[in-house]
């Protein structure tokens, strides 16, 4: 549902400014010419920071693995498709530096609506989860649950040959729930370097 994208984006940053208040956060929901993430960090040094957010309020995250993961093409041009993981899609991290994926089971009494200005109304019940990773370390755990799952169905789609689709639950992302510091430390790791660069 697109409101709860809405809602999960707008929880993010207001989460971003609360546990790193020293960075300059922007929500790019109404900028139209922005399509590969969602929330852009800055610090006085002119550091950025891109970030993606998925939201969900039940189930699994529903994520396209040819955007993360690279496939052997001789395999999935055969007349029965084979989906074999050859690596990881590396430009993407020059996009995206991070994802955060906001769990929100049971945090509406009824479904969320949006009023005429744009401010969604809450309806609490448990507070929502969110779940902080680096691009390249979600990869490398897409590759290693994809093709996990990959090999067991002998590297062909039961279903449907020509999907990417695939589930991440908060299960496989349970070590990185509410791992704010990881985003502040890479921050913290540019400014350490302009400083050793400049005493160079």
């Amino acid at each position: 549902m697109v409101v709860t994208g809405i809602i999960g984006e707008k929880l993010a940053i207001e989460k971003l400014r609360e546990e790193i208040p020293s960075i300059k956060w922007q929500d790019l929901l109404n900028n139209k010419h922005v399509k590969d993430y969602d929330i852009i960090g800055k610090n006085k040094m002119g550091k950025s920071i891109k970030i993606q957010v998925k939201t969900i309020k039940s189930g699994n995250w529903s994520l396209h693995m040819k955007k993360f993961l690279l496939f052997d093409r001789e395999k999935l041009k055969l007349k029965k498709p084979e989906q074999w993981i050859t690596g990881i899609n590396t430009k993407l991290k020059e996009t995206i530096n991070f994802f955060i994926f906001v769990y929100l089971e049971g945090f509406f009494e009824k479904e969320p609506e949006l009023k005429n200005d744009g401010i969604f109304i809450r309806f609490n019940k448990l507070e929502p989860k969110f779940y902080i990773i680096d691009t390249e370390s979600l990869q490398r755990l897409l590759k290693k649950e994809h093709s996990r799952w990959l090999i067991k169905k002998e590297h062909k789609r039961p279903k449907n040959p020509f999907s990417f689709h695939s589930g991440l639950s908060k299960e496989d992302l349970e070590e990185y729930e509410s791992k704010w510091e990881i985003i502040e430390k890479d921050f913290r790791l540019s400014l350490s370097k302009r400083k050793d660069v400049g005493e160079e």
